[in-house]
C-alpha cells in the first residue's frame, strides 16, 4: 500500500526540521478508494496530532511511504517533534523508519535536475510534469497566524493529491523506459 505523506510547520523565518508541525496529511488507498487524513494541531495540540499519526502508521500494515524531500525534512520533523514531547523512545522511532520503505521524490528527481539541490522544488517538479497547483506554501505562516486554517488544509489536501499525481506519471515513466 502507498501512503503519501506531507506536513506543514510554522515558523517566522526559512522554516527547518525543529519547527512547530501544524497539520500532517496523510493520502492512501484503500482498493479503489483513497481515504485522506489530515491531523491539526488547531484543533487538538501538536503532541496529539504526533501521537494520532504514529498510532495511525504503526498499525499499517507494511506501507510504503512517498514523500517530496521527506527524507530530509518531513520524516526528521517528524521524528524530533515526537521526541520533544516524549511519545516515543528514539529507538522506537529509528526503527520504525528504518524499517518502513519510504520513497522521496526529491532525491529521485535529483537525477533530472543535475543532481542540484538548487531547483529542484515541489513547485518546480509539478510544473515540469503538468501538473498545476493552486496553493503556495510560502504562505502557510501568514495564513497559521492570522488563523487562516482553511487555507492551510487546503493547500495540504492539494499537496497531497498533487504529490499521487507526481509519483504515478514519474512511476509510468520509469515503467516506460524498461
Amino acid at each position: 500500500m502507498y501512503l503519501f505523506l506531507d506536513i506543514e510547520t510554522y515558523s517566522k523565518k526559512k522554516p527547518t526540521p525543529l519547527d512547530k508541525i501544524i497539520a500532517i496529511g496523510i493520502l492512501y488507498r484503500k482498493g479503489e478508494c483513497s481515504e485522506m487524513i489530515i491531523f491539526k494541531e488547531w484543533e487538538r495540540s501538536e503532541k496529539l496530532i504526533l501521537r494520532d499519526f504514529y498510532e495511525f502508521v504503526f498499525s499499517m500494515d507494511s506501507p510504503t511511504i512517498v514523500t517530496f524531500n521527506g527524507l530530509r525534512f518531513d520524516i526528521p520533523a517528524l521524528i524530533y517533534r515526537a521526541q520533544l514531547y516524549n511519545l516515543y523512545t528514539l529507538e522506537d522511532l529509528l526503527e520504525f523508519w528504518h524499517s518502513t520503505r519510504v520513497i522521496d521524490l526529491f532525491q529521485i528527481l535529483l537525477t533530472e535536475n543535475s543532481f542540484r539541490f538548487k531547483g529542484n522544488s515541489f513547485k518546480n517538479a509539478l510544473k515540469k510534469y503538468g501538473i498545476p497547483q493552486r496553493t503556495n506554501n510560502k504562505e502557510i505562516a501568514e495564513r497559521y497566524e492570522k488563523g487562516d486554517y482553511k487555507y492551510i488544509e487546503e493547500h495540504l489536501r492539494e499537496d497531497l493529491i498533487n504529490l499521487e499525481k507526481l509519483f504515478w506519471k514519474i512511476w509510468r515513466r520509469y515503467q516506460a523506459q524498461r
